[in-house]
């Protein structure tokens, strides 16, 4: 499944994106390269992104402006890193 997350100031602009999006989706609903629809989650908080082990998003919006902006950002790039270091073993043929 294709997930993207979104960061968003509040949860009104987040509606406000996905309205938008699935707009474009009725005007071409074949991706190019017969990509599927995304599935659009709004991040929360933190605990929204606990767990995953790859991520896929947007900011939008106020989105700087969030209190929480410092730990999602954190918790963003530990993800990131994670992943990145499973390609790079998988790519040297290491196998731990």
């Amino acid at each position: 499944m294709n997930i993207i997350y979104i960061v968003a100031g509040n949860y009104r602009e987040f509606v406000d994106y996905i309205r938008k999006k699935q707009w474009e989706f009725v005007k071409t609903p074949i991706l190019p390269g017969g990509e599927v629809v995304p599935e659009y989650r709004y991040v929360y908080g933190v605990d929204t992104l606990r767990g995953l082990s790859t991520i896929k998003g947007v900011y939008i919006g106020t989105w700087r402006n969030r209190k929480d902006i410092g730990e999602i950002l954190t918790m963003i790039n530990i993800i990131k890193s994670k992943n990145i270091g499973f390609k790079a073993q998988e790519i040297s043929g290491v196998v731990i």
